[in-house]
């Protein structure tokens, strides 16, 4: 796959190397940033990423996706994004996931990118959203 330009930096599928550390700390610092606002909940969360974030932990899970880096001109990580067949009917519902855009990178069409990358390689009838609050259910994208 031929990565994808956009005015500061590039789009491209995400490797295993990329999984061994950059993408999991981007990922999970954002994940963090975004939704800890009480005293314990930042600890709560870490402990909770290996079960809300498995792809970003093994390689088997990450094998079973897709995922693709936004990568700014300096080679940083500044975006990600993620499709995870569903585990009960992965021939028909597709998981997206793992979507978060650098705080002060966000409202450059960054995000926009990425999830037109993502959804342009569907294969299922069905896209569900993970989002911060609806971790366990989802809601339908397409």
């Amino acid at each position: 796959m031929v990565p994808v330009n956009y005015p500061i930096g590039t789009i491209r599928r995400a490797l295993e190397d990329d999984l061994a550390a950059s993408m999991k700390e981007f990922h999970i610092a954002n994940h963090l940033e975004e939704t800890c606002h009480c005293p314990g909940e930042q600890e709560h969360q870490i402990c909770d990423s290996l079960e809300d974030f498995p792809q970003l932990h093994s390689a088997e899970s990450f094998h079973r996706g897709k995922f693709w880096l936004a990568i700014d001109s300096a080679d940083n990580i500044v975006g990600c994004i993620g499709l995870l067949p569903d585990e009960n009917k992965p021939n028909e519902i597709t998981w997206l996931n793992t979507f978060s855009v650098a705080k002060d990178k966000r409202g450059k069409k960054i995000g926009s990118r990425l999830l037109a990358e993502a959804l342009g390689a569907v294969e299922t009838e069905f896209v569900r959203l993970v989002t911060l609050s609806n971790h366990s259910q989802g809601i339908d994208v397409m």
